[in-house]
């Protein structure tokens, strides 16, 4: 018997904390974008580590909120 399935992890990225420290939108998008490649970075090297092949991580914007998602095949 050959079972299939998954999992889908969604994460809440809560960047206020920025918000408040940089006023400057500039510095602001820059440093939310090298948070968020490092959080992607970070989940890659972990599922990795683990010997786990068939997984994509992304990120996705619904309405104001950002959410980084995991699909685990």
């Amino acid at each position: 018997m050959d079972v299939a399935g998954g999992v889908r992890l969604n994460y809440k990225i809560d960047l206020s904390k920025y918000k408040q420290a940089y006023t400057n939108t500039q510095e602001y998008v820059a440093i939310t974008k090298n948070i968020k490649d490092i959080i992607l970075r970070n989940i890659d090297n972990r599922i990795s580590q683990l010997g786990v092949s068939d997984y994509e991580s992304y990120l996705q914007t619904i309405g104001e909120d950002e959410f980084v998602i995991v699909e685990i095949g």
